[in-house]
């Protein structure tokens, strides 16, 4: 009996999966045929998996657990439920297990699977209406992407889920079914990037009226996006073309006639129009149409696409007299193409006039002057003359004016010759020149000439004292009677004018005077009284009356606090005249509107210099509104922007249409204090987008309210700015932009910054060349109370990435650390996150730090006080090998932003704030909304205010007092020589005026008021002389000569006593020297006793003459004395001269240019040893030279190094003339055998060498002496004016050769098809000498250059030998100021001075001695020293005036190999003659050290045993000559230290000094053996020891003669020595001791050889006065 189950199978109608969406349902059934009649167990199950795709196999273990289905009591049908599973793809098995009762008859299992899918629904975009709309170009369409949905989503707030893309094109072919072609040109508005409409970002689009184009077809796509579905749905919008109605319309120079002098602007007047969409270019055509060429650029302020048009006066002088026209061609933006034309005529009214000014030159106030003019045309025809005073010297400057003539004037009429007038003072700079302007006038024809005049004018106090010229003054203009009340009276209010300016003009020139002062500030204020008599109703009134009041100002000293108003006002009044007058009168010209308003600016300019902090003085502020609405009335939108300067205030306007004025703004880039508003074209619905917006923006270079706080912490200049515009009916509003962002520039920049000391980083990991760092340290103390945050601005010029740490309190530990900071060298720093506080911070600027506020409070938490201690530390990669404090600087500073609406009580500080772009050079402030400040609109209610400039500036408090932790407090001397240098040189001057004062003082002892008394002064004697000595017949007179004075007699004396006095000087204002004599009577017994010692003191050897051997000791004392000082002069000044030679060796630091050198090499030396072949060079230079000279970021330098490439990097081939070369091994083979196929190669220095010029092969000459030709190779010819030499393992060679230029600045890519294109043309081949690649860097890091020359020669053998050569060096400046480079300058100059001291006492010294000279072993090492020393500073010169010649060479021509090698060259000469002369300057020391006795021994042994020296020597040197013959030639096949003579040499030469190194003779071991064996014996144990037996021998026989031997030297020293010891012994106040130390005695005059012969002998000694003569044995 047995058990079947057929296969089992869920019912379908194929194999494929069930596709499903989520709101189906559906049901399986599952036949299955069992026969079992045993069966047991029958157990049918469903199990359900999801699994990731089609076809994938469940985890069977890992069934769904409890799914959504329902099941059938038979479990053979099983139903899905709608929403009953979520979309993905799921596996329905379904399993059959059966099991029997009998176990032989076995069960049975059986299963089936099924793929059901869940999907979702494609979702459906839907734009509402018809996809083919068509509408007028000023209706609005709306497309409605509602109905758009998600057939998925039931719930309706589902929907929002949907995110909608809108696309616009008017090309239909950027839309592929689902494919988008994004990136397209054919966009539907300019301003768009791509085809995303971004102004759109939900389902419903709405164009309002006129955006787009009119005459056109757009084709709008709605993508709809979800849950990585999408779908679209597009549309076509067809829109017609507008209606619009234009005509052009005249703003300036409106006569059919055109005024050439003046401006001609012209406007488009346009109905249906849209501002900014439109193109517009303006033309100038002829009668007949066709377009003349004009400047457009030049000649006008607007350019020619624009509404409107402004071209400059005597833009049309060139042209001809004609009929012409301006003709505009409008593309206007509703599709219409207008084309516009304006006629105007051009006629030349030529006016010839001649004039001149009688006398030339005078006084003013005095010198009456005429002006004659003459008309040479038209007699007819009467002309308007004007003569003008032009003085605008000093005055403030308007961008749009040419050239500016506004000055006073003198004379408007008809007459030809003016009446006699006084004229101003003439210019002082221009030794009093005066400028004078004649103008004649056809009235009737517009037309004038112009002819300028020129006088001396000086001022009346030239002839005059100030006070006679100054009641002048007052008597023509003050009093009822004056010239100026009558002129007034009679109201000739031109000549009235003209008299308070000369008036003025005068005063100005008078000097300061304090007695004078309060007269002239009462006449000038007299003088602005009568300002305001004057009327200001016309143009020439106006400019009369601000002529005077500009001129009166012009000296702030003598201007009362009244005269500041009445200025101030005047200047007011006549800016608005000038505004009533243009509105009156057109005729009027915008330039000579302008003229006048230099004037007001100077004025006001003058007023705000006597702004004062007690004194609110608001009156000057409302012509600064008032000049800029006067200058914005005669500007056309679209202007140039027009700058009005003076020295301390500028102002900016502009007028511009209300679409593009944030689009105006924004391109704004060189500007100092920059201001960029924004302003919504939609806002103000009352001004249309085309509306004229005038913006005005000043700023003030000194700060305008010092009355108002925080004044001394506003280091930034003060600006403010206002914009207005103009309704259609003509009023003008207020239009305070959206936001306002504003630059402001620091004032005093110096001004809280620190150098900060940089050096290596002590940490251990600094050994690792890869790991060094440089660090510094600096601390700061900060009060949290005030809530700022403060920024840390690193100032340098190296670009490396700084890592700053940030630490609580002054002590740097792992425990006070807070945080730290990423500081990239061009983007802002990063911070590290930290869960202490908010690192958020606003200011984002490169090499900016900003410590948050949150930051300062944390660190002030730690400390418990509210000002905190805050440390930071700053490493980076190392680019410096010894501290610096010249490379970076640091500034600690906070800063707010500060604004005012017109002149409040204070500033404030809740209104704008600071920007990301902050740094210590400038403020960011950026302020939103400014209008909606409700705040400060109440206060200006309040108060009533009239002005409407919005101020805005910058306080900046900066840290005080920050603390350079490394900074030691005492540097070291190798860093301060100057300190060391000023210190030895005092401390000298010391001694020196100390032994002088010593001397005087003994000296002024005896001599000051005291007589001597002469110690054999005999009481018996009876007889007194009065000697007396005449030195002159004046008080004070005295005498250096020495006086003798010798008496004779023959009764009481018997014998002459010489005295003598020297340097008898006069003290006090005594004219002779009284002896005051005591009272003569004595006791006799007493004056007897007296008589008996004064003759025992006759008879004593102090009244004996002098004997021949005192004289000599008496000589010899003052040579001693002479020789000492010598010898102290010559001693400090040598050791003098070493030290400046050894701080000259510190300049130029070797140090450094070893590493420098070091770090070039190491560039260049990569795979330089592997270059064997011509080949291989074509291979190292694009691995190796190619990728150091293009470094794409930062091009011209070296990747990851601040060494910069100077100039072009040259490349230049020597090479052998063409032609067979003859060989000698050739001409020994016979006819037909090898003669022919030998060839030698050519020899650089025998074969001559190329130097013609080749078309791009070696085989075509070229006939050019240089080729043209971009294939070509010319040959450069060696440098004549920069001679230098490449030196090479081989050869030596000049600087000529065939050139190949690198160019660092370009791609690599070029220079690769370059060099490849060479080795295609066989620049190298058999010809080749060498190749030598040379150019110069230059590190501003360390102020080095560096000239690398890498030289590639083939030798005879055809192998190329390699070789780099680096020398770095610097150049010195003797024009810079900085206190390193100032001590350079001076160490320079005490050695030139040094130079010529010594120069000067070696021809001193030659002309003494003579023939002598040569003698002296001494002498002729001066003289080597002296001559090297000569040679040295030629050379100094010679590198310095090379250096300024190349690097001027490379100044005007950087794009050109420069050979800064020829400076290198002569730099490394003078190195080799520096380091010959500090050699020759040590071993000059010897002669000043033959004072101590082992010196002279040494000297005196070495100069006897020189004979033997010399013999040995010569033995020794036949036997090293020996030696190395027999190494060279035994040896030097196979041994590298013998392949040649100077190996050979060098070899046998350390073995001299046992450097027994290589030794291994691998060729023939045992001559090697025996070599050395026989080299030990000979040279080392017997020639070396003889040569120490020879010296030692004559030492010892040298000690006794020495000792006996006199030495100047020790006599010299002894004697400074004992003066020395006298005079630290006054000082101190103790005894002078008798006798020298026995160890200074030892050291100076050494110790007698007792035991040895040369004691014993002969001998001779003054005994008692006697020479005695004694033997000692």
């Amino acid at each position: 009996m047995t058990c079947k189950l057929d296969p089992v199978r869920i019912n379908r109608n194929d194999d494929k999966p069930v596709r499903l969406t989520r709101d189906m349902g559906d049901t399986f059934n599952v036949t299955v045929i069992l026969f079992c009649p045993v069966q047991e167990y029958y157990r049918r199950m469903w199990y359900i998996y999801r699994v990731p795709y089609v076809g994938a196999v469940p985890d069977w273990t890992k069934p769904m657990q409890k799914p959504r289905v329902k099941v059938d009591r038979r479990a053979t049908v099983l139903t899905i439920l709608p929403y009953s599973f979520t979309w993905g793809v799921y596996l329905f098995n379904f399993s059959v297990v059966v099991t029997t009762r009998d176990p032989r008859v076995p069960g049975q299992k059986g299963s089936d699977s099924i793929y059901v899918v869940i999907f979702r629904r494609p979702l459906n975009a839907v734009i509402s209406g018809p996809s083919n709309i068509t509408s007028n170009f000023t209706d609005g369409v709306t497309l409605n992407g509602n109905t758009s949905s998600d057939p998925e989503e039931t719930d309706p707030l589902e929907k929002e889920r949907l995110k909608f893309l809108w696309y616009c094109t008017t090309n239909r072919k950027d839309y592929d079914r689902q494919k988008i072609t994004v990136i397209s040109k054919k966009v539907c508005l300019p301003e768009q990037v791509d085809l995303k409409w971004t102004w759109a970002s939900g389902p419903i689009l709405t164009l309002s009226p006129e955006t787009l184009q009119g005459g056109r077809v757009y084709f709008f796509r709605l993508v709809i996006q979800k849950t990585g579905r999408s779908a679209f749905a597009d549309a076509t919008l067809r829109v017609l073309q507008g209606e619009p109605v234009a005509s052009i319309s005249c703003i300036e120079n409106c006569d059919q006639v055109l005024v050439l002098s003046e401006r001609f602007s012209l406007s488009l007047d346009c109905t249906g129009c849209t501002a900014g969409r439109d193109v517009y270019r303006w033309s100038i055509l002829t009668s007949s149409g066709q377009e003349v060429p004009f400047d457009w650029t030049g000649q006008t302020s607007t350019g020619r696409h624009g509404a409107y048009v402004s071209i400059k006066a005597f833009a049309f002088w060139s042209f001809k007299e004609d009929k012409f026209w301006i003709s505009l061609n409008a593309a206007t933006w509703s599709g219409v193409t207008l084309v516009l034309r304006y006629p105007f005529i051009i006629h030349h009214v030529p006016i010839t006039i001649d004039c001149k000014i009688v006398p030339e030159k005078g006084i003013s106030f005095i010198t009456q002057f005429v002006v004659i003019c003459t008309h040479f045309k038209h007699k007819n025809i009467v002309l308007t003359y004007k003569i003008i005073v032009p003085d605008v010297h000093g005055f403030g400057e308007i961008s749009s004016l040419k050239e500016n003539n506004f000055g006073s004037i003198l004379y408007l009429g008809k007459n030809s010759t003016l009446p006699p007038s006084f004229l101003p003072v003439g210019v002082l700079d221009s030794h009093y020149a005066l400028k004078i302007i004649a103008q004649a006038y056809n009235t009737s024809l517009g037309a004038f000439s112009q002819v300028n005049l020129y006088a001396t004018v000086r001022p009346p106090t030239d002839v005059k004292s100030s006070t006679t010229v100054l009641e002048e003054l007052s008597n023509f203009t003050m009093g009822p009677n004056s010239s100026l009340s009558t002129l007034l009276q009679q109201q000739d209010f031109l000549n009235a004018s003209y008299l308070i300016y000369v008036v003025a003009s005068v005063m100005n020139s008078m000097k300061t005077d304090t007695s004078l002062q309060a007269d002239k500030i009462k006449l000038r204020e007299h003088l602005f009284n009568q300002t305001l008599i004057l009327p200001i109703n016309t143009l020439v009134n106006i400019s009369q009356v601000v002529m005077a009041v500009t001129k009166l100002t012009e000296k702030t000293s003598e201007i009362s606090a009244f005269s500041q108003k009445l200025a101030i006002v005047r200047a007011w009044q006549a800016s608005q005249a000038l505004q009533d007058s243009h509105q009156r009168d057109k005729s009027i010209s915008s330039e000579q509107i302008e003229s006048v308003c230099t004037g007001i600016l100077t004025t006001l300019s003058n007023i705000l210099k006597l702004l004062v902090h007690y004194e609110v003085f608001e009156e000057p502020f409302h012509v600064v509104e008032s000049l800029a609405d006067t200058v914005l009335a005669v500007k056309v939108p679209e202007n140039e922007t027009t700058a009005l300067r003076t020295s301390n205030f500028k102002m900016h306007v502009k007028k511009t249409e209300k679409w593009n004025v944030t689009k105006f703004f924004s391109t704004q880039k060189h500007c100092q204090n920059c201001f960029y508003p924004t302003l919504n074209v939609n806002s103000v619905a009352s001004l249309p987008a085309n509306a004229p917006i005038s913006t005005m923006f000043c700023e003030f270079a000194d700060d305008p309210f010092p009355w108002l706080n925080h004044g001394e912490n506003i280091l930034t200049q003060v600006v403010g700015f206002r914009m207005t515009g103009v309704e259609v009916t003509g009023d003008v509003i207020e239009m305070p932009p959206d936001a306002v962002e504003v630059y402001l520039i620091r004032k005093n920049l110096s001004f809280g910054t620190f150098n900060l000391t940089v050096g290596p980083s002590s940490e251990p990991y600094a050994v690792d060349e890869s790991l060094a760092k440089t660090t510094g340290a600096f601390s700061f103390v900060v009060d949290s109370a005030e809530g700022r945050d403060v920024l840390i601005h690193i100032l340098t010029d190296v670009s490396v990435l700084f890592t700053v740490s940030v630490y609580a309190g002054r002590e740097i530990t792992p425990k006070s650390f807070m945080t730290s900071y990423l500081v990239p060298h061009k983007i802002p720093p990063i911070a590290n996150e930290s869960d202490l506080f908010d690192p958020e911070c606003p200011v984002k600027e490169a090499r900016v730090v900003c410590l948050p506020a949150a930051l300062v409070q944390v660190i002030a938490q730690r400390t418990s006080s509210s000002e905190c201690t805050i440390a930071v530390v700053l490493q980076a990669p190392r680019f410096v090998i010894n501290p610096n404090n010249k490379l970076v600087r640091i500034s600690v500073f906070s800063t707010e932003c500060l604004d005012m609406l017109g002149i409040q009580s204070d500033w404030r500080e809740d209104t704008c704030v600071v920007g990301e772009k902050t740094t210590w050079q400038r403020v960011h402030c950026m302020c939103k909304n400014p209008r909606r400040a409700k705040r400060q609109l109440d206060i200006i209610k309040q108060a009533n205010l009239r002005l409407r400039t919005h101020y805005l500036t910058a306080n900046v408090i900066v840290v005080p007092n920050p603390v350079d932790l490394r900074v030691e407090a005492v540097k070291n001397v190798t860093q301060n020589p100057v300190t060391l240098f000023t210190v030895l040189l005092i401390m000298l001057l010391y001694l020196i005026l100390a032994f002088w004062a010593l001397h005087r003082d003994e000296t002024d002892q005896y001599l000051r008021e005291h007589v001597i008394v002469l110690l054999d002064n005999d009481p018996d004697d009876n007889v007194c002389y009065l000697v007396t000595v005449f030195t002159g017949s004046r008080c004070g007179s005295g005498t250096r000569a020495n006086v003798f004075i010798q008496l004779h007699g023959t009764e009481a004396y018997r014998t002459s006593k010489a005295k003598y006095g020297k340097n008898l000087p006069w003290i006090g204002n005594y004219r002779f020297t009284e002896i005051k004599l005591h009272n003569t009577w004595k006791d006799p017994e007493k004056m007897q006793r007296t008589h008996a010692n004064v003759m025992e003191l006759r008879n004593s050897r102090m009244y004996q003459p002098l004997t021949q051997d005192e004289i000599t000791i008496f000589k010899r004392k003052k040579r001693v004395k002479r020789r000492a000082f010598l010898f102290l002069i010559y001693i400090l000044t040598h050791f003098i001269f070493l030290a400046l030679l050894l701080s000259l060796v510190a300049v130029l630091r070797p140090t450094d240019s070893f590493y420098y050198n070091q770090f070039i090499r190491d560039q260049f030396s990569v795979d330089l040893a592997g270059v064997a072949r011509l080949e291989d060079i074509y291979q190292w230079l694009n691995r190796v030279l190619l990728p150091l000279l293009h470094n794409d970021p930062n091009p011209t330098f070296f990747p990851d190094s601040s060494s910069k490439i100077l100039g072009l990097p040259l490349m230049r081939q020597v090479r052998a003339q063409p032609g067979e070369i003859t060989c000698l091994p050739a001409k020994k083979f016979v006819a037909g055998s090898l003669k022919g196929e030998i060839r030698c190669h050519p020899e650089y220095g025998i074969d001559p060498e190329d130097t013609k010029n080749y078309s791009g092969s070696w085989n075509r000459v070229s006939k050019r002496d240089t080729d043209q030709t971009a294939g070509g190779f010319t040959y450069r010819p060696p440098e004549k004016r920069w001679a230098y030499s490449s030196y090479g393992l081989l050869h030596t060679y000049g600087s000529g050769g065939y050139t190949f230029y690198f160019f660092p600045a370009e791609q690599q890519f070029n220079s690769t098809l370059r060099l490849s294109k060479l080795q295609k043309g066989h620049w190298l081949d058999e010809k080749t000498w060498s190749v030598i690649v040379e150019l110069t860097t230059f590190n501003a890091d360390i102020s080095l250059l560096c000239s690398v020359s890498v030289i590639f020669e083939v030798s005879q053998l055809g192998v190329v030998n390699t070789s780099l050569h680096a020398h770095s060096f610097s150049l010195a400046h003797f024009n810079r100021k900085y206190s390193a480079d100032s001590a350079e300058n001076y160490l320079y100059l005490a050695i030139f001075i040094f130079f010529l001291a010594y120069t000067v006492d070696e021809v001193y010294v030659i002309t003494q001695e003579r023939t002598a000279y040569v003698q002296s072993v001494y002498n002729l090492l001066n003289f080597a020293l002296k001559c090297i020393f000569t040679l040295w500073i030629v050379l100094f010169f010679r590198k310095h005036f090379l250096a300024i010649s190349v690097v001027r060479a490379y100044l005007s021509n950087p794009e050109d190999f420069i050979p800064f090698h020829a400076v290198a060259q002569v730099d490394y000469t003078m190195r080799v003659i520096l380091g010959f002369l500090v050699f020759l300057t040590i071993l000059k020391t010897l002669q000043y050290s033959r004072v101590f006795y082992d010196v002279r021994l040494a000297q005196r042994a070495i100069q006897i045993a020189l004979p033997g020296i010399c013999h040995m020597a010569l033995v020794v040197s036949v036997y090293f000559f020996v030696f190395m013959a027999f190494g060279y030639l035994v040896f030097g096949q196979h041994e590298w230290n013998y392949s040649d003579m100077i190996h050979a040499t060098q070899t046998i030469f350390s073995y001299c000094v046992s450097a027994f190194e290589n030794t291994e003779f691998f060729n023939n071991r045992v001559l090697g053996v025996l070599f050395l064996s026989s080299f030990l014996l000979v040279m080392i144990c017997i020639l070396i020891n003889l040569f120490r037996a020879v010296i030692l021998s004559a030492y010892e026989e040298m000690k006794q003669p020495v000792y006996e031997e006199p030495s100047e030297e020790a006599e010299a020293m002894t004697y400074l020595c004992h003066r020395l010891r006298s005079a630290f012994c006054c000082l101190c106040f103790k005894p002078r001791a008798e006798d020298e130390p026995r160890f200074f005695i030892n050291m100076v005059y050494g110790q007698p050889e007792k035991k040895s012969r040369r004691y014993l002998g002969l001998k001779t000694r003054n005994i008692n006065g006697k020479k005695m003569v004694y033997l000692v044995v």
